[in-house]
């Protein structure tokens, strides 16, 4: 079953795990770079076990002509490595059980759940922008 029977626990599970990730990812990344969208794209639980797949794009100011990061997977590779170095030292599991506890009672089950492996199954895709709009990004990251 998709996570809980309830419609509303779902919910706040999804955005649980998606805070969590969300929060992961920008502790990586440089003032140049950002966390645009994250999103849970199946979730599924059983005895012992919570499994999700989520999508993310992450995004980087470029120089004038966005030549150099449109042929590279720094990016990619710099988030992904930093992912699995959190998963790897227990912040992320940290993360998410801290996380759990601000939420409440519908999160509980995350209160003690451990963070042990991350899988990436695609390529990184690359949309550069000749103008990227430094003003519209936050000047702080969140913790």
């Amino acid at each position: 079953p998709l996570l809980s029977s309830s419609s509303n626990s779902s919910s706040t599970e999804l955005m649980l795990i998606n805070l969590t990730i969300s929060e992961i990812v920008r502790s990586g990344l440089t003032e140049n770079q950002r966390v645009e969208f994250v999103n849970i794209t199946n979730a599924f639980r059983s005895p012992g076990l919570f499994d999700a797949e989520f999508y993310l794009i992450v995004g980087e100011a470029c120089d004038k002509t966005c030549d150099t990061l449109s042929r590279s997977s720094l990016l990619y590779d710099q988030v992904s490595d930093h992912i699995l170095f959190q998963v790897g030292n227990g912040n992320f599991t940290s993360r998410l059980r801290s996380n759990a506890e601000q939420c409440g009672k519908v999160c509980n089950q995350f209160e003690r759940s451990k963070v042990e492996n991350v899988i990436f199954t695609n390529d990184p895709t690359r949309h550069p922008s000749m103008n990227p709009s430094m003003s519209a990004w936050p000047t702080s990251q969140p913790s």
